[in-house]
């Protein structure tokens, strides 16, 4: 709740209106209803960037959907097992989709977690409100008219708003849809469609929900560092080499940082001025180990990023795309030639 982005999308959710509900904006005293606390709790689950990681999505699929999750939980007051799988069938939509569409969405600068999670945000609301097969479908084609974020808003505070908005606009989407409003039940793989539109080519394959599940297949993976991921397996071997090797800064004279494809579209802030763009910053990651020791979420604060030595250190530092890495494709495991 001390982010300033939470504080700023609370003040937000004052001016609107804030009324009382059932359900909790975590961190605060405050209860509101579903849309607002499932968009407060995924802005402030977002922020730090300290979440899970999908493979399916090369995204974050909890702060996508959970903060729905728990509030239509808690305003259905549902017990752990109903929770628990409405959570499964919510991330389960957002990978199935995902699936037949990536990685070619995100090479084309879509933010995932808002590009997909509407779909898994809805369905929670889709349990909850007792929607049919047929309104479900148009809960899921409403979300096709709703689904956006793009990668140009990363190192700002609207990064974690794409995960308050994925939760709000599902939630949204399928409320209009038990009110009556109607979509195509084609709108993800039909002509001009989410496929068409958002990847460029149309959808190879079939969804196989309940035969193929993404959770037991592949799992989440859990953040070892509060920054994004494509700087962790960079984060991992600057550790181990200089655990071994002690450098200073005045030891280096450059360092040459080369990523695979996907690098520069997520480590957009190479002379990072702020926490939050520090976040999306190989530089700082690596100047920061250097000098003041192992990433954690103290590390994260405007005055670190500032210090005239992590500035001067940033400068020495180039990243570029590898040709050898190039070689990979659009993958999102971040592998790192130093």
């Amino acid at each position: 709740m001390n982010a300033p982005v939470s504080k700023n999308i609370l003040n937000y959710l004052k001016k609107e209106g804030l009324k009382e509900g059932p359900c909790r904006l975590f961190g605060t005293s405050y209860s509101s209803g579903l849309k607002e606390a499932s968009l407060f709790n995924g802005v402030s689950s977002h922020c730090m960037d300290f979440d899970d990681v999908s493979w399916a999505t090369i995204g974050h699929p909890s702060v996508s959907v959970a903060p729905s999750v728990f509030a239509c939980a808690q305003k259905g007051k549902w017990n752990g097992k109903q929770t628990l799988l409405a959570y499964v069938l919510a991330v389960e939509s957002m990978h199935q989709i995902a699936r037949l569409t990536m990685p070619q969405l995100s090479e084309r600068g879509w933010h995932t977690t808002l590009a997909y999670g509407v779909f898994g945000a809805a369905v929670p609301a889709v349990r909850l409100l007792g929607l049919n097969e047929d309104e479900c479908a148009n809960a899921l084609g409403i979300a096709v008219s709703r689904a956006g974020g793009v990668r140009a808003n990363f190192g700002t505070q609207t990064k974690a708003l794409h995960a308050g908005l994925s939760n709000r606009i599902g939630i949204d989407c399928a409320e209009m849809a038990a009110c009556g409003i109607n979509a195509s039940h084609n709108a993800v793989e039909g002509a001009d469609g989410f496929a068409l539109c958002f990847t460029g080519e149309a959808i190879k394959g079939e969804v196989d929900i309940g035969e193929f599940w993404d959770l037991h297949e592949n799992g989440l993976v859990i953040k070892r560092y509060p920054c994004c991921s494509g700087t962790h397996p960079t984060n991992d071997v600057w550790d181990e080499f200089l655990s071994a090797h002690p450098l200073k800064a005045e030891d280096i004279d450059h360092i040459e940082a080369g990523v695979s494809l996907l690098g520069p579209k997520e480590m957009t802030c190479h002379l990072p001025q702020n926490a939050v763009q520090a976040k999306f910053s190989l530089e700082f990651a690596l100047a920061y180990r250097l000098i003041f020791g192992k990433l954690s979420l103290s590390s994260f604060t405007d005055q670190n990023v500032l210090a005239p030595e992590i500035q001067a250190m940033m400068k020495k530092i180039k990243m570029e795309v590898s040709p050898e890495l190039a070689k990979l494709g659009f993958i999102g495991t971040a592998p790192i030639r130093l």
